[in-house]
């Protein structure tokens, strides 16, 4: 896509749904990865993605297939398979097909949401995603009204991750008045963090953020691949910014976000709690400085051999280091689990998938 060096997708986890979107006996019609796919929930916690096509004849179980007895069923003929993707049950056969299968997908649910492992190669899981400790926390707000969807934006997820390594950007699509300075970062494993701070509320008495004046305030992210960001703010509200990036296709991608923040009051409407104003305002405030980067992204082309200047080089050259590990165009990577250190192989020119 767009002078984008690698042919497969990234390996990682992704979102493909939010949690709640998904309820005990739905079969949920996605398409990711240029694939079609369902997800299904056979009872509570027991969340499953398949393959959406039948193996027999075709159909698409997003469309009239259903769950009966914990088994999903063919809209078509009827044929039956169980958690793990096995014929169960052919209605009119003496016996099930042993053989065909559906291909059930990796699955993990947190941070609200339900995320799928996807690798070209076929690997399993090569690590555990990103879990939010203030998805659960009681006193986080976790609200759907604190999270967005966009369906379909003209990116790879790459971009919306190299945004961590970029502050100079900050002030000419984000209208940053005082400028943010990378402070520290880190690999470890499949996981980039880094660590930034800026002063807010510069030349004021007091904002909506800075009540008591400004500060220097941290600004803390990690992207675990380049499916899931989390963007933290330590000693400011405490806020937590997710985003999950998934490719749809070669060329699209969709993009989640969601903010959890403290309570720090409660307001309700019709005897239902909510989040408070100003944690509404928070979530406005980070949806649109998200919502900024995309005229950019939508219309850029992917510069391979940047002509980077001297503070941008040494970050986007580890970022980009570390990114090009996800890719089975380039080395093939596994991590240790003892270490966390890569293990590098050599090139693959397998097309599997």
């Amino acid at each position: 896509m767009r002078g984008f060096p690698y042919d497969h997708f990234p390996t990682g986890w992704f979102q493909v749904a939010w949690s709640d979107e998904i309820a005990v006996g739905d079969v949920v019609a996605k398409r990711y990865f240029a694939r079609d796919l369902v997800c299904t929930r056979s009872e509570p916690g027991q969340i499953a993605v398949f393959d959406a096509f039948c193996p027999h004849l075709g159909a698409h179980l997003g469309h009239g297939g259903r769950l009966e007895g914990g088994a999903l069923v063919c809209p078509f003929h009827g044929w039956r398979f169980d958690g793990e993707g096995r014929n169960c049950e052919i209605p009119y056969a003496d016996r099930p097909n042993r053989v065909k299968r559906l291909n059930k997908w990796s699955t993990r649910e947190a941070n609200g949401a339900v995320l799928v492992w996807y690798d070209s190669l076929g690997r399993p899981p090569l690590w555990e995603p990103l879990v939010l400790a203030e998805a659960t926390d009681p006193g986080y707000w976790t609200s759907a009204e604190l999270r967005k969807r966009h369906d379909k934006i003209r990116l790879i997820p790459q971009w919306v991750c190299e945004n961590l390594v970029d502050p100079a950007h900050q002030k000419y699509v984000h209208g940053s008045h005082e400028p943010v300075t990378i402070t520290d970062f880190n690999v470890k494993g499949p996981v980039f963090e880094i660590f930034n701070e800026v002063e807010l509320g510069a030349g004021k008495d007091t904002t909506w953020l800075t009540p008591d004046g400004s500060y220097v305030a941290q600004m803390n992210s990690e992207a675990w691949g380049v499916g899931l960001i989390a963007g933290r703010f330590p000693d400011q509200d405490g806020a937590v910014h997710y985003q999950a990036v998934t490719p749809i296709d070669e060329e699209y991608s969709e993009l989640n976000m969601a903010v959890f923040v403290r309570r720090v009051a409660i307001e309700t409407v019709d005897g239902v709690e909510r989040p408070d104003r100003r944690a509404r305002r928070r979530f406005d405030f980070l949806a649109y400085q998200l919502e900024a980067d995309f005229v950019i992204w939508e219309n850029m082309q992917y510069v391979a051999n940047a002509p980077l200047t001297g503070i941008e080089a040494r970050p986007y050259g580890s970022f980009r280091r570390w990114a090009s590990q996800f890719y089975p165009d380039g080395a093939g990577t596994d991590w240790s689990p003892e270490t966390g250190e890569r293990l590098v192989h050599e090139p693959v020119a397998s097309n599997a998938s």
